[in-house]
């Protein structure tokens, strides 16, 4: 009978602990088995990692961000607001409105915390974990992180500069399915390229490049040491398939260096060089700085039979000059439209506004296309607003130059509707500058302003909005 009891009372604790958890949302169910894993593989691995890494001290939140639901890890207490679940270590609860919802490390609950948007967990979802609570480990240990790159910054269209570094993704390849006698000579045969395509880039991007290769690279490399043996062969594939591909065509072209950055880690350790204490004794802010003198006096690798440089080299040419074609028409195809060219000016409304009206963006990130950093083309949705005041939403091709002008383009067949305090208008050659509520309605395009002086140039068929924000009495 107390045997019967015992099951029964094991039966219940584990049902009640099930329930508490049932509250979390399902798309939160695989972040939190997850979480368990992680837990459960860090104290087999934490020095192996590194010495002195303890993967239960440092905070982790994993957040959804329709509904803000989130899972925190090693709190303790919990965050305000949030439960404890079975696992002590993790509870959950909602992000605050006032919390930004990206990923990366910041201040949350006086403490320096790692977020992680759950959609962002990938296919090894405990090693994601481990690999960021690594992160907050290198920020204690005074690693030196130069940030990331400004959006548009990186010259995805440098030809040269991506066939050298392809040819530097395939060095690490090969590398890493090489016998241990060719590893080192391919590693230098990589730093060669190396050394030859960083002149290209200006420094403040180089910098970028040497702290994302060390610091996302030894991150992901200590997930990947909790990772079972199975599970290491599948990632390792992974990572020589995106190698294989970065940097085609500008391809994820600054998205590579946790990559390489892993690769090399990898091969440090096939070789059982003793790369952390080697990174410790540097300024902790490049891989280059360790692997320099390690193969100093290493006679590269003769690279010829698996990387044909003079190929690359051509294809990228080709493929850099198509896409500055197509840049330079869409470009045409909005700035001069044969039937409409509307340009809405913003950069004086968004003086006047400061402080005063919430605007609010949204857009498609894979529909982006820098010119330069404060220069864009939206092929896709785009969105600008700030309530009944203003709103500019469009699924056709935009050009915008940030915080001063949005640009649409309509060809003949495709003039939109428009409106000047609720009555139709047509410009002609002599038009004046007309100012009222402004609405314009055309094919995947629409545009409203409580208010705005629209001004018409015949010669360039250019509508030209200007809002004018007024305080309220």
């Amino acid at each position: 009978m107390r045997n019967i009891f015992k099951i029964s009372l094991a039966v219940f604790l584990f049902l009640s602990s099930f329930s508490i958890f049932a509250q979390a949302p399902d798309v939160l169910s695989r972040a939190y088995a997850a979480s368990i894993e992680a837990s459960s593989l860090s104290s087999a691995v934490d020095d192996k990692i590194w010495l002195g890494f303890r993967f239960k001290e440092y905070p982790i939140i994993i957040f959804e961000s329709k509904e803000r639901n989130a899972i925190a890890i090693n709190f303790n207490p919990p965050p305000a607001n949030f439960k404890q679940v079975e696992n002590t270590a993790i509870s959950y609860g909602k992000i605050p409105p006032s919390e930004p919802l990206s990923g990366g490390l910041r201040a949350f609950n006086n403490r320096l915390v790692s977020f992680i948007d759950e959609k962002n967990l990938n296919s090894y979802p405990s090693a994601r974990i481990i690999e960021e609570a690594f992160k907050l480990f290198e920020a204690y240990r005074g690693f030196n992180d130069q940030g990331s790159f400004l959006p548009g910054a990186y010259p995805f269209l440098n030809a040269e500069n991506n066939a050298l570094a392809r040819c530097e993704n395939l060095c690490l390849v090969k590398a890493m399915t090489s016998e241990v006698q060719d590893i080192k000579p391919l590693l230098s045969s990589f730093y060669l390229f190396r050394s030859k395509r960083l002149p290209l880039v200006p420094k403040e991007i180089s910098d970028v490049e040497n702290s994302r290769e060390l610091i996302d690279g030894l991150a992901s490399y200590a997930g990947f040491s909790a990772l079972n043996e199975e599970s290491k062969r599948a990632y390792l594939t992974d990572v020589m398939q995106r190698l294989s591909e970065y940097n085609k065509g500008g391809n994820n072209a600054d998205k590579r260096f946790k990559d390489t950055g892993f690769a090399i880690i990898y091969l440090f350790e096939k070789l059982k060089f003793d790369y952390k204490g080697a990174v410790e004794k540097s300024p902790k802010n490049s891989l280059m700085a360790v692997l320099k003198p390690y193969i100093e006096g290493v006679a590269p690798k003769d690279t010829s039979s698996f990387i044909n440089l003079e190929e690359i080299k051509s294809a990228e040419l080709a493929s850099a000059t198509e896409k500055k074609n197509q840049i330079e028409q869409t470009l045409s195809s909005i700035k001069k439209a044969e039937g409409l060219v509307l340009a809405v000016k913003i950069d004086d409304v968004l003086k006047n506004t400061e402080g005063k009206l919430n605007w609010a963006n949204w857009y498609e990130p894979e529909g982006l296309t820098y010119i330069e950093p404060d220069k864009i083309i939206f092929s896709r949705y785009f969105k600008f607003s700030s309530g009944e005041f203003f709103s500019f939403a469009s699924s056709r091709p935009i050009y915008v130059e940030v915080r001063k002008n949005l640009t649409a383009g309509f060809a003949k067949d495709e003039i939109p509707f428009i409106t000047i305090d609720g009555k139709g208008v047509e410009f002609s050659k002599d038009s004046p500058p007309v100012t009222g509520l402004v609405e314009i309605k055309g094919a995947h395009f629409e545009f409203k302003a409580s208010k705005a002086k629209a001004s018409w140039d015949y010669t360039t068929r250019t509508l030209t909005i200007e809002p004018i924000y007024e305080n309220p009495s």
